[in-house]
């Protein structure tokens, strides 16, 4: 991009030498390099200016690969303008003179042609335009943000071949942790108290072996009933339901707190969107096939301490926090699923939990990597409006400043809005989402298309000082820095087009949408921008043109 912007302020260079070659053949190439150099100087520095607001405003987006980007142009841009206006204006003193006729002003041009067809077509330009920002307008209200990580790439290379295997056989690839928390200590207390009361009563039914025949009485709870059961420790110290000398089962450990963790994977597992669902109802399920029963009360309360050391930290630390009180339910989404829209399935799945598990909110949560990336994504919009936002604050500012006329500043403001919003619109057209490397365009389309604008109307403005012809400083214009901006328009083409050959897809729709870009943004240049001049007159008043009246 910093090449592209640079190549074009040396375009306008080169091309402004060349017309002096032809106005003035007679002065030497050292003062007519200088000469270049000093005319384009302030329009020059003014794209600068505006292309750096462009770029900096996306230091506002709130997306740190974005605001790192927007960082180095912005300096770029600054250690471009600089080498061009040395080293560019150096080189045109010492190249030799032409051989061969140069052509003049007067010569048929594609842009002497846009002239003609603005004088003569100007109405047809405003209804087109008009009518492309409909459109533009009915695309950006289906932008959208949600999309496949996979889609990133062409399924010819190996990254996204990998992403499908990992989904048809490995479960899924996007990780998706729904934490659940017990309920209100009220209903927590009661839930533990009946816990603890089915726990005695199958102490008192069927003796633990270990414990003395003799010790089981008419109240074998009256004094210190654990004194000498040799479960105690293990079974409600620290390293099973996390408090210190607590002898109070987890809620998840109990035939409630089981029910519920039960049907909450049940919910998540039926989703489409999910692949490989685990949680302690998982670890539960294997200890009902080895006890060849549903685990009951006791059997539930002892199952972490029950089982060997790697058997627990695979089947229930991963899956619970002791410290905590917090079941886990480990998601997998299949990135692959067509059907798979990130803020959608985490809103209705999470909708769904609360209302078919009968929880307060505060008992659930979502996190993990599919909630931040959806977070990212989401940000977009906000961010998006916000750079656009910023930045034609800031150029519209600078261009009042510039030409000391709000209704120039204006004019030369509409052809850009138009370009911008046409990428936006095709965008949502085509169904191209926003991501962190679309977000970039529009800035970039304004930033590099406001050039064209600003060379066009200093130079109309020099052109119309001659004789107060809004038509004849038209053609005069259009076939000076028209053909300079012309040429800068097939150079950022031909740079961005590049990019369409990439194996990363939003990469190749970076290339393609800038070009489409960069086109738009120099038809306005070239035709809304000099009819919106010629309608409004926001020079002044002019005398009866040649060329037609003014």
């Amino acid at each position: 991009v910093l090449l592209i912007v640079t190549l074009s302020l040396s375009v306008h260079l080169v091309v402004r030498y060349r017309e002096l070659e032809h106005t003035a053949p007679d002065i030497d190439r050292l003062t007519r390099a200088a000469d270049a150099a000093r005319l384009m100087l302030v329009p020059c520095l003014y794209t600068a200016a505006t292309t750096i607001v462009a770029f900096a405003s996306l230091m506002v987006a709130g997306i740190q690969p974005v605001i790192d980007f927007g960082m180095m142009m912005t300096v770029g841009i600054v250690v471009g303008f600089l080498c061009t206006f040395i080293l560019v204006p150096a080189l045109m003193a010492i190249m030799p003179e032409p051989k061969r006729a140069l052509r003049t002003s007067a010569d048929p041009t594609f842009t002497r042609f846009l002239a003609l067809y603005v004088e003569r077509f100007g109405a047809v330009v405003l209804v087109v335009s008009g009518g492309l920002a409909v459109l533009a307008l009915f695309g950006i209200s289906r932008l959208e943000v949600e999309n496949r990580f996979i889609d990133y790439f062409k399924p010819s290379t190996e990254i996204y071949q990998g992403m499908e295997l990992l989904d048809a056989r490995l479960g899924g690839t996007i990780p998706l942790d729904i934490i659940l928390y017990p309920p209100t200590a009220k209903d927590d207390s009661t839930a533990a108290s009946d816990a603890m009361e089915s726990l005695k009563v199958d102490l008192v039914s069927e003796p633990i072996a270990g414990i003395d025949d003799d010790y089981v009485g008419d109240d074998p709870f009256a004094d210190d009933p654990f004194s000498d059961d040799p479960f105690a420790d293990d079974a409600f110290g620290s390293d099973a339901f996390g408090g210190e000398g607590d002898s109070t089962p987890s809620y998840w450990f109990t035939v409630q707190g089981r029910a519920l963790l039960d049907r909450a994977h049940g919910i998540v597992d039926a989703r489409p969107e999910t692949g490989k669902v685990l949680s302690l109802s998982t670890a539960f399920k294997v200890m009902d096939g080895l006890y060849g029963a549903p685990l009951g009360a006791v059997e539930m309360a002892l199952v972490q301490n029950s089982m060997p050391k790697d058997v627990n930290e695979t089947l229930v630390l991963p899956y619970f926090s002791a410290q905590n009180d917090e079941a886990r339910i480990s998601v997998r989404a299949m990135e692959t699923s067509k059907d798979l829209r990130r803020d959608q399935f985490l809103k209705e799945l999470y909708a769904t939990l609360i209302n078919e598990l009968d929880i307060e909110p505060e008992q659930l949560r979502f996190t993990s990597l599919l909630v931040l990336y959806n977070n990212v994504l989401q940000s977009l919009f906000s961010s998006q409006i916000l750079t656009l936002g910023a930045v034609f604050l800031a150029i519209g500012l600078m261009f009042w400043v510039l030409f000391r006329s709000l209704s120039l500043a204006l004019l030369a403001l509409a052809p850009n809005l138009l370009a911008a919003a046409l990428v936006l619109g095709t965008m949502g057209l085509m169904s191209i989402p926003l991501d962190i490397m679309t977000i970039t365009i529009a800035a970039i389309v304004v930033g590099i298309g406001v050039d064209d604008c600003i060379h066009y109307i200093h130079r109309f403005r020099v052109e119309f000082a001659k004789d107060a012809d809004y038509h004849a400083a038209m053609h005069r214009s259009h076939a000076s820095i028209g053909r300079a901006m012309y040429y800068t328009t097939v150079t950022v083409v031909i740079g961005f087009s590049l990019l369409m050959l990439s194996n990363f897809t939003p990469s190749l729709y970076f290339g393609a949408l800038t070009v489409m870009a960069m086109a738009a943004a120099v038809a306005g240049a070239l035709l809304l921008l000099p009819k919106l001049l010629l309608l409004f007159k926001p020079l002044g008043p002019a005398v009866v043109s040649t060329h037609g009246v003014s």
